[in-house]
């Protein structure tokens, strides 16, 4: 059964995200999602046991919730916004690699370009859109 945070959560998503929400699988007290973008790359979003959302995405991924003030309903709001961006190619994720390495990544806004990073040299950098 799942959690008072993660039912509340999902209750929300099913509202903003209903395609996404229907693919919700409960593990004990808490539920994901995972599919792969039309373009290949991996996607998640689930809750867990510290009241916090996760939403993944290729290689990045963030967090939502689990600071004092914040509700089930505000984390799955802001959740829904920015997989809404993912979605429509208003964000796309910049993938920094040293050579095969992963480096760094980071969402931008699609109509700008990635900025370098002063970490080092003989970076390159690999845009990933959802679809």
């Amino acid at each position: 059964m799942l959690t008072s945070y993660s039912s509340q959560a999902l209750t929300v998503l099913q509202k903003l995200l209903p395609d996404l929400a229907s693919l919700a699988v409960e593990q004990e007290d808490v539920f994901q999602i995972s599919l792969i973008t039309p373009a290949g790359w991996e996607f998640w979003l689930c809750s867990d046991e510290e009241d916090q959302l996760t939403v993944g995405f290729a290689e990045y991924h963030c967090h939502f919730g689990n600071y004092q003030g914040t509700t089930a309903e505000i984390d799955a709001t802001n959740a829904a916004e920015m997989i809404h961006e993912i979605r429509n190619g208003e964000l796309v994720l910049a993938v920094w690699y040293r050579g095969d390495e992963y480096a760094w990544s980071s969402f931008i806004v699609a109509t700008e370009e990635p900025q370098s990073l002063q970490s080092g040299e003989n970076l390159t950098v690999k845009i990933k859109k959802w679809a």
